[in-house]
């Protein structure tokens, strides 16, 4: 992966150096993240049409098509969304590779040449294992997520506002503090995330140049530090996730309610309502994903802030 040296990267540099290294493999990723996304509301249509058809006629047939075209709707998407998974993991392992072996190379060659600035072995085997993973395994979904992601929730939404603007309007009313809710949270998380990093290090460093002939109380020190700080991001992504799920919640009781009345007053129809529900409730998978790989993001950058001092050392490029 080509990097772009910064003493504190950014997000966005981060991207420049995945898109540079990756360039190729992206472009085909977006656009089955494009139809995958334009597929969502699809399934939504036909369950609209499928349900208005039982309440307003008896017309077998015209229920066989429905039902055909909503399973193929869903065969197509699943295989689509199938391939996609399958070519980002690929990327992602080969960018895990390509780090791993600058890493490498950079590290014998420097050792060679007797660098101050060298990494103690026991850093640079956690660089090169758990790091360069998360790092790496990134650049699989580092486009294609989110743009598949927030193409489903506009696809759906858009489905939900067309067919009533009420239940459409609910549904955003519903996701926004969601965002700024998980969003606040993690930047919390962010700094934990590299405090847990540097203790990893630390602990490796130790056990490395240590003659394990007797427990160092360091290490143990260490170990009790990531079980602490591991603990306090176990806490904030549990509490980001009941508060989102209290959210949805009341969400769906709303548009129920909301829907019960629309249909009471001869505003829309069951199947409307039915289909938006679903929709709701096939947005919180999205949404969820949405705030875990914005989670990912996060940790990604600090991570790759911590790798970038051993990666530029001489110019690469994948």
């Amino acid at each position: 992966m080509e990097v772009i040296p910064s003493d504190h990267p950014t997000l966005s540099g981060l991207y420049r150096a995945i898109w540079r290294s990756t360039a190729r493999e992206q472009r085909f990723l977006i656009l089955l993240s494009v139809i995958v996304a334009l597929l969502a509301a699809v399934p939504l249509k036909f369950q609209q049409l499928i349900i208005n058809s039982m309440v307003e006629s008896a017309d077998l047939t015209k229920l066989a098509w429905l039902c055909a075209g909503f399973f193929a709707a869903v065969a197509l998407a699943t295989l689509l969304k199938f391939a996609l998974n399958y070519r980002r993991m690929v990327l992602g392992e080969r960018a895990v590779h390509v780090i791993r072996d600058r890493l490498y190379s950079n590290y014998v060659s420097d050792s060679a040449a007797t660098k101050d600035d060298l990494p103690t072995r026991g850093t640079f085997v956690a660089m090169l294992t758990q790091e360069a993973e998360a790092v790496g395994s990134f650049a699989g979904i580092a486009i294609s997520t989110p743009l598949m992601l927030l193409g489903t929730l506009v696809s759906v939404l858009g489905f939900i506002m067309i067919s009533q603007p009420l239940l459409g309007i609910l549904a955003v009313i519903v996701i926004a503090p969601q965002a700024f809710v998980a969003g606040a949270v993690q930047a919390r998380i962010n700094g934990r995330v590299g405090e847990r990093v540097q203790a990893m290090r630390d602990a490796t460093d130790r056990i490395s140049v240590g003659q394990l002939t007797a427990a160092d109380p360091m290490v143990t020190e260490d170990f009790a530090r990531i079980f602490t700080v591991r603990c306090r991001i176990f806490f904030l992504k549990q509490l980001v996730k009941l508060i989102l799920r209290s959210i949805s919640a009341v969400g769906a009781v709303g548009l129920l309610f909301l829907g019960g009345w629309l249909v009471i007053k001869g505003q829309t129809d069951i199947g409307t309502v039915v289909a938006s529900l679903t929709g709701l409730t096939r947005i919180e998978g999205p949404w969820r994903e949405l705030i875990g790989f914005f989670r990912s993001a996060s940790t990604t950058q600090v991570q790759f802030g911590m790798l970038l001092k051993a990666m530029v050392r001489k110019p690469a490029v994948v």
